[in-house]
C-alpha cells in the first residue's frame, strides 16, 4: 500500500509495476501529437487530382494541433472575440516557418493564399482571408515566432472539410500553410520536457524514466488527492489509488534527439498525457503538480531535469521535434518553404535574442511564478505554471 493510501485509510490495492508498459499508453489514438493528416473519415468531396492547375505537394504529413489560446495568442482581442463567437465559421491558415515579419515581406500573403485555394475545383465562392492583427503592434517583428495565422472565412462545408483533412499545402517558397480548426476544446497533451543524463533512446531507459515519474506521483498524497477529487467530480469510479493509476496510463515519453545552445549533444524526453479536465484552472493545477513535485524525479543516481529546456519547432510550431528535425521538408516532392542556411538561421536568431535582452546562449529568463499571462510567451499553461523561480530555457 502506498503512503498516500495509508494516509487516507483506503482498502489495500495492488499497484501495478510502474515500469510495465504492456498495453500502454492508453488513448494513443487521441493524442494530437501522434496523428497524421488525411486520416479517416475521408471527406465526401475531394478536388480532382487531374484538374490541379496550381501544383502543391501531394503527401501525408504529421498533423498539427494547437489549443485555441496558443493559436490566437498574437491576435488582437477583436479578432479573437469574433472567432470565439463562431469558431466553425473560420479556419486558421498558419504559414510554415514564419513570424510576424513574414507579413512585412509578403503584405498580400492572404491574397496569394486565396488565389491558390480558389484553384481547387470545389465551391470556393465567398471565401475571404484576413491577415492577423497584432495584439501588440509596437513590438519588433521577428522572423521566427508565432503562431501568426491568417483567418479564412466563408468556406463551404466541402471546402472546409477538405482543407482541415489535408491540412498542409506546400505550393512554393511564399505559399506554404497549414489549415487548422479554431477548436475551443482542443487539448494540449504536452506535460513537460525532461533533460539530463538519464535521457537515452532505448526502450528500457524510457520505461525506467517513465516508471520513476509514475512511482513518485502515485506516492504523493497531494497529487493523489487532487486526481481523486477531479475524477470523483467527473463520476469516474474506483479508489483513490485506482484513479491515480488510471490518470497516468496515457503517459508517454518521446525521445527527441537534439543539442543544447552550446552545440553539445543533449537529447530530451517529452512527456505527454491525456488531460484529466477541460477546465483551464484544473489543467494548470495538474501540470503544476507534475512538474513541481517536491523532491523531483530520479532514475538511478541521475535527476530528471524538468523544464530547463523546451521543444518548439520554428517551422511548424510542433512541440515534438526541434527545428533541425522538422519532418515536413523531407517529404518527397516538397515544394514549400525550405530551411535557411543553418549558419544564417543561427546568426539571425542570435541577433534577435540579443536585441530583445535574451541570454546570448539561446536561453532566456522566464518568470514562472504563475501570476497571469506572460507577454510573448505561451498561454497554454507553459508560462503560467512551473516549478517557481527563474529558469533559463532554450528553444530548439
Amino acid at each position: 500500500m502506498t503512503p498516500a493510501a495509508k494516509a487516507m485509510n483506503l482498502a489495500p490495492y495492488t499497484m501495478p509495476d510502474p515500469e510495465d508498459m504492456t498495453g500502454l499508453p492508453t488513448y494513443a489514438d487521441q493524442n494530437p501529437n501522434a496523428q497524421m493528416t488525411k486520416g479517416n473519415p475521408e471527406p465526401e468531396v475531394l478536388p480532382c487530382v487531374e484538374r490541379i492547375t496550381v501544383p502543391y505537394t501531394l503527401g501525408t504529413f504529421p498533423r498539427i494541433s494547437m489549443p485555441f489560446p496558443r493559436l490566437t495568442q498574437n491576435m488582437s482581442p477583436g479578432q479573437v472575440q469574433g472567432i470565439e463567437a463562431a469558431p466553425k465559421q473560420y479556419i486558421a491558415l498558419l504559414p510554415h516557418g514564419t513570424g510576424r515579419s513574414f507579413y512585412q515581406r509578403r503584405p498580400h500573403a492572404n491574397r496569394e493564399a486565396k488565389a491558390f485555394i480558389e484553384s481547387f475545383d470545389l465551391d470556393t465562392d465567398g471565401i475571404d482571408i484576413a491577415l492577423p492583427i497584432a495584439h501588440h503592434p509596437g513590438k519588433k517583428p521577428r522572423d521566427f515566432d508565432g503562431p501568426w495565422p491568417m483567418i479564412l472565412s466563408g468556406a463551404s462545408p466541402e471546402l472546409r472539410d477538405f482543407l482541415l483533412w489535408y491540412q498542409t499545402f506546400a505550393v512554393n517558397e511564399n505559399v506554404t500553410f497549414h489549415a487548422i480548426a479554431f477548436n475551443l476544446d482542443a487539448e494540449d497533451w504536452v506535460i513537460m520536457t525532461i533533460s539530463g543524463d538519464a535521457v537515452h533512446p532505448d526502450a528500457r531507459s524510457i520505461a525506467k524514466a517513465l516508471g520513476s515519474i509514475k512511482r513518485r506521483l502515485w506516492a504523493d498524497t497531494t497529487f493523489v488527492n487532487f486526481v481523486n477529487a477531479v475524477f470523483a467530480q467527473a463520476g469516474i469510479g474506483g479508489s483513490a489509488c485506482e484513479r491515480v493509476v488510471e490518470a497516468t496510463k496515457s503517459f508517454q515519453l518521446t525521445y527527441i534527439d537534439t543539442g543544447n545552445a552550446k552545440g553539445d549533444h543533449a537529447p530530451v524526453y517529452q512527456l505527454t498525457g491525456k488531460p484529466i479536465s477541460k477546465e483551464p484552472e484544473t489543467h494548470r493545477r495538474w501540470l503544476s503538480l507534475i512538474r513541481g513535485l517536491r523532491g523531483g524525479y530520479v532514475v538511478g543516481m541521475h535527476a530528471l531535469v524538468i523544464d530547463k529546456r523546451f521543444v518548439d519547432c520554428v517551422w511548424c510550431k510542433s512541440k515534438m521535434h526541434p527545428a533541425h528535425g522538422c519532418p515536413f521538408h523531407g517529404v518527397d516532392g516538397w515544394l514549400g518553404t525550405k530551411p535557411d542556411n543553418v549558419q544564417r538561421y543561427l546568426d539571425r536568431t542570435h541577433n534577435q535574442q540579443k536585441d530583445e535582452g535574451h541570454r546570448v546562449d539561446g536561453g532566456h529568463k522566464a518568470n514562472n511564478k504563475g501570476k497571469g499571462r506572460q507577454e510573448g510567451n505561451r498561454s497554454d499553461g507553459w508560462s503560467t505554471v512551473g516549478r517557481g523561480g527563474r529558469h533559463n530555457r532554450y528553444t530548439m
